[in-house]
Order: structure tokens, then C-alpha cells, then sequence
């Protein structure tokens, strides 16, 4: 039962991970999101449906612990990671050049203010949400193993951390928005307040 659900849960991670890039493409690059229908009850069901596939089909194959089982292992869980892995990366490089296209072509529209800190600052935020940092797991091994696998413990035991940090705590309208509905007091923005935020929406 431990294994069942230590299997599960591990692919529904990846599964989510693979499905936010999905999102970002949509959303960036093909700019559909918003005409698909029940767009949020398909990505729920194929986030946590099709690991719950895989591991009712790695189990009846196996008719034991997949964990001592290397074939099942790598085809259950290693070929799946791969899979969603660079299915991330390519959005990751698509989203990327997108970017800087859309940034060379406007240079008027970007503030002065963003720097190169700023870009990797981006470049850190995407990779944390896109989950390209279970990527340290595929160099540890031989002399590299005990320095990746610190770097994969890291990074990954504090990916909901830096979620937030990167995608909520650090960006102003994030910010206006809990100052507007959440904080009193001195710190409570009235709704209509918006100042340079209203002209930027």
C-alpha cells in the first residue's frame, strides 16, 4: 500500500509539472486557454488519472513491490520522468525565445528597471514551476552523486517555497491584491486603489 501510493504520488507530481508547461504553452504561445471548454476538469482528470493508470498497470505486471523490481522502476517511474522532463524543457526553450522575441521587438513597452538580474530572476522562477530541477537526479551518479543528490534534496524539498516566493512574494500586483483583501488596518489598500498598477491593466 506504501508503495502504491509512494508511486502515485510521485507520478502525479510529474504529471502536474508536465501539465503546467502545458498551460504556459497554451497560454503564451497559442493563446487558447480561454476558448477550450472545462479546461480545468480535463487537466484534473489527466493529472490525476493517468498516473493512476500506470500504477494499476505496473502493478498488475509486476504482481509485487515495484520498488523491488527494476524493470518496473524504469519503465513506471525513470521513462515517465524523462518524458514529462523534456516535455518541460522544450516549453521551457519555446516560452524562452518568445519572450525574448516579444521583449526585441517592444523595447518601448519594457521598464528600465529590468535588468539582467531581473531576466534570471525569470530564467530561476520558470524552471522552479516547471519542475526542471528533478533534472539533478539524472547527474547523480558516479563522482557527481553525492553533490546532485544534495542539490536534487534541496531544491526539491523547497520547490513550494520558491513557488511562492518567486511567483506570488515578489511580484507587486500579487502583493496590491493581499494588501487589497487580506491585510487592516494601515496596511489595507482600498479596492479601487490601483495608482501605476490601473495603468498597466
Amino acid at each position: 500500500i506504501t508503495a502504491f501510493f509512494l508511486h502515485y504520488f510521485l507520478l502525479t507530481s510529474f504529471t502536474w509539472a508536465g501539465l503546467e508547461a502545458l498551460h504556459m504553452y497554451l497560454s503564451i504561445i497559442q493563446v487558447f486557454t480561454p476558448y477550450l471548454s472545462r479546461y480545468m476538469l480535463k487537466f484534473t482528470l489527466i493529472g490525476w488519472g493517468i498516473p493512476l493508470l500506470v500504477v494499476i498497470i505496473t502493478l498488475s505486471m509486476t504482481c509485487n513491490c515495484w520498488l523491488r523490481n527494476n524493470v518496473a522502476f524504469y519503465v513506471g517511474v525513470v521513462a515517465y520522468f524523462l518524458l514529462i522532463l523534456v516535455l518541460c524543457l522544450l516549453v521551457f526553450i519555446v516560452v524562452m525565445v518568445q519572450l525574448a522575441r516579444i521583449k526585441r521587438q517592444n523595447p518601448q513597452n519594457q521598464s528600465p528597471n529590468r535588468g539582467l538580474m531581473t531576466d534570471l530572476r525569470s530564467i530561476a522562477g520558470l524552471s522552479i514551476l516547471l519542475g526542471l530541477t528533478w533534472g539533478f537526479a539524472l547527474f547523480a551518479w558516479g563522482p557527481l552523486y553525492l553533490p546532485f543528490v544534495y542539490l536534487f534534496s534541496i531544491f526539491n524539498s523547497l520547490q513550494g517555497f520558491l513557488v511562492f516566493v518567486f511567483h506570488c512574494a515578489v511580484k507587486e500586483n500579487v502583493r496590491r491584491q493581499w494588501r487589497t483583501y487580506l491585510c487592516c488596518g494601515r496596511l489595507r489598500l482600498p479596492e479601487n486603489s490601483g495608482g501605476a498598477w490601473d495603468k498597466h491593466t
